[in-house]
């Protein structure tokens, strides 16, 4: 962090670590700095229930991986609950990915698939297990990665 002489102002330097040049934060994405602004939230002590919509918007899909393991990490050292809202398979896939490999119980998570029926938005429960299988519907939720996979992998029914 620089704080220009005379100022109030202050913005941050990071360090690409394999070119080993100093940049402004400002200059490495909408994603990185909307990341830095998140924790910074998340991390203030008096806050312990943390509502985020669509976290990964603008991330890379490595990125969005160790996020879900992060907030994994801050509810469990910091007592935050998280409620997020999100329409990434690929962050649910890394919160199921994150069961299997015991970082976070099925218990410890609730997932839920929003329906509209009319004027009424409609809450269903998705109950996950020791396999970071998920019980109910979500498979219409990652339908379209799934056919996607079949057809790579060459998989027929």
């Amino acid at each position: 962090m620089h704080t220009p002489p005379g100022t109030a102002s202050f913005y941050f330097k990071v360090t690409d670590k394999s070119a080993k040049v100093p940049t402004d934060l400002v200059n490495d994405g909408f994603g990185i700095n909307q990341i830095v602004y998140m924790l910074a939230k998340i991390y203030r002590p008096e806050i312990k229930t943390i509502l985020i919509e669509e976290p990964e918007i603008h991330l890379h899909p490595t990125v969005i991986r160790t996020l879900v393991r992060t907030i994994i990490s801050i509810a469990k050292e910091e007592e935050k609950q998280f409620i997020i809202v999100t329409h990434s398979e690929l962050f649910v896939s890394s919160l199921l990915t994150a069961i299997v490999e015991n970082l976070i119980s099925p218990q410890e998570i609730k997932l839920y698939l929003t329906e509209k029926k009319g004027k009424e938005t409609i809450l269903k429960e998705q109950k996950a297990n020791e396999k970071g299988q998920v019980e109910g519907v979500l498979e219409n939720f990652i339908s379209a990665e799934l056919e996607d996979l079949k057809s790579l992998l060459k998989i027929k029914e």
